[in-house]
């Protein structure tokens, strides 16, 4: 199994005065019930590669876990089917 080591990776240094909004946005749509890891690990990764605001759309089947789930990332539920996936009025 071929591994690369990152070890001397660094971001540029943040302006003492700067906002969370100067840092980019992430729009993460994702989720259906019973898979709920893949939302939170996308948020949390978009988080620590250094984006200023987090938006993260899940099914509203799953709104609940997200929201208790990530404390960084804004969870917004989307409308979703009675199998806990987001249906096409999700698009709107």
């Amino acid at each position: 199994m071929n591994t690369v080591s990152v070890t001397n990776v660094s971001l540029p240094k943040r302006k003492a005065d700067a906002h969370k909004g100067d840092f980019g946005r992430v729009l993460i749509i994702s989720g259906s019930e019973c898979y709920t890891g893949a939302p939170s690990f996308a948020s949390r990764g978009a988080v620590k590669a250094g984006a200023g605001l987090v938006f993260l759309g899940v099914p509203r089947a799953i709104y609940t876990i997200e929201a208790i789930k990530n404390d960084e990332a804004m969870v917004f539920p989307l409308p979703s089917d009675e199998n806990g996936r987001m249906t096409s009025a999700s698009i709107d």
